[in-house]
């Protein structure tokens, strides 16, 4: 999971609006017609085309977005809110 995420959803029949929610005190209900994206689905991850018996194996380095990486590198985690 992710404690922030990005919420978009459609205002006014046209308009499209983000904004950010702490997802531990979100009701899933409250998401109904809202798109929510975490910090993992960032990713650039595609499945690469391949030709042969054997597909090529993925590269994490060119499937992270660079927040993503970010976190990595340093260990970090989204909020630290409820990690013991």
């Amino acid at each position: 999971g992710s404690c922030a995420v990005a919420v978009s959803k459609i205002v006014d029949g046209k308009k499209v609006v983000t904004f950010a929610v702490n997802s531990c005190l979100r009701p899933l209900a409250a998401m109904d017609g809202c798109a929510v994206t975490t910090v993992e689905g960032l990713s650039r991850c595609t499945a690469p085309a391949f030709s042969g018996s054997q597909p090529p194996k993925p590269s994490l380095k060119n499937a992270l977005h660079p927040v993503t990486e970010r976190f990595s590198a340093r260990s970090s985690l989204q909020c630290g809110f409820c990690t013991p």
